[in-house]
């Protein structure tokens, strides 16, 4: 039985986000084939007795690299998910900048906003985090992106075109379960309106752009907007909620379990996810599949999920958020691409597409120096020194 080893972020489990998901369904997808499948969120773990280590995300680069580093180092073949999408819009976003840098780059965005975006992308900060990616890209033996569109984002932002012979796309997939048993619910959740709203699930922080929203549709308060998600930044809620007693009839809703979600996304006319990246967006393929209207960002690999059933928005523009925003409140339920979705994106069928790129690796030697030592790059022989 091939035994393999998922890895990801330390915070996986205290921060859950796509990832989390894309790891945990894959997983299940995975025993349901029979293979063996444990789950590390250690940096360096014993791996002894595996025959593939599979880590997710190269957004967390300056941790995960440890654990590419790990497999590479006791010679085990090593495939990556690596969920990315280019940040350099949102690292140019006056709204993130002054939330989610620290403390030099908030001063700086306060006083020379397009100065501050311009130099973001280049702080020794975002240098490292970088190059550990484009390590992780170069050590891995198999890359799986969840789609073609980002596997092009990856290679024109590390300039890495060889990774290309050693990816294979494989595809989100939607939970049918859960948005089955909820599809004729009557329940609703506490804490969100009656008639319904406009809906933002996913993790209260400034890539997620939950503060302009608010702002697209301060002169629309007759809308509900409700916004489901954990905070990551205190001062980016804070500044959300003063945004909403300026609007009004605005909703917060702590984090909920994956499984309560499809009751909150059947009550939604229209779900919006206006972030700087996402990879497609698990929340609106779940939100489409349960009936709503989905905006999307126009920063995703919008025409391989989603074709022209969404409305798109540029996340750094409100009156692109409120238009698009608002065409989708206006018309009528695109039930298509939630059947479509439901058809043809699937869990067991990114477990297919995971397991035979397995199947086409062959273990992997680790070259020797003279001394007889692992020959590994510099970034790596940094981390364990």
């Amino acid at each position: 039985m091939l035994k393999v080893l998922f890895q990801n972020r330390p915070d996986t489990f205290l921060r859950p986000g796509g990832d989390t998901i894309q790891m945990e369904h894959t997983r299940a997808a995975l025993l349901r084939r029979e293979l063996a499948v444990d789950v590390s969120l250690e940096l360096a773990p014993d791996i002894s007795g595996y025959d593939i280590i599979h880590v997710f995300n190269i957004q967390t680069s300056v941790y995960s690299v440890r654990q590419c580093a790990n497999a590479v180092s006791a010679g085990l073949p090593l495939v990556l998910s690596p969920i990315f999408w280019d940040s350099r819009p949102a690292q140019c976003d006056p709204h993130v900048i002054r939330y989610g840098a620290h403390w030099p780059g908030r001063i700086l965005a306060s006083v020379f906003p397009r100065l501050a975006g311009l130099i973001a992308p280049h702080t020794s900060r975002a240098r490292r985090r970088n190059s550990a990616a484009r390590e992780m890209l170069t050590l891995a033996d198999a890359l799986l992106p969840n789609s073609y569109a980002e596997l092009e984002s990856i290679v024109n932002f590390f300039n890495v075109p060889s990774i290309r012979c050693k990816a294979t796309v494989v595809r989100n997939g939607i939970e049918r379960s859960a948005t089955e048993r909820h599809q004729h619910s009557a329940i609703r959740p506490a804490g969100i309106p009656a008639e319904p709203y406009v809906l933002q699930v996913g993790r209260v922080e400034p890539v997620k752009n939950q503060l302009r929203l608010i702002q697209a549709l301060t002169n629309h308060p007759e809308i509900p907007l409700v916004l489901v998600g954990q905070p990551t930044c205190a001062r980016y809620l804070d500044a959300c909620r003063r945004a909403a007693r300026i609007r009004g009839n605005t909703w917060f809703v702590e984090h909920r379990p994956h499984d309560e979600l499809p009751a909150i996304y059947r009550n939604a006319k229209v779900h919006v996810l206006p972030s700087f990246r996402e990879s497609p967006g698990l929340a609106t393929m779940e939100a489409a599949v349960c009936g709503a209207n989905c905006v999307v960002s126009c920063h995703g690999p919008i025409g391989e999920y989603f074709g022209s059933a969404v409305w798109c928005c540029d996340p750094g523009d409100a009156d692109s958020i409120r238009s698009s925003v608002l065409s989708a409140w206006d018309a009528p339920p695109r039930s298509d691409l939630g059947a479509r979705l439901k058809s043809e994106f699937t869990w067991d069928h990114a477990a297919a597409e995971t397991l035979a790129a397995y199947r086409r690796l062959r273990p992997i030697s680790v070259s020797h120096d003279e001394e007889g030592s692992q020959t590994c790059s510099p970034l790596v022989k940094g981390l364990h020194a």
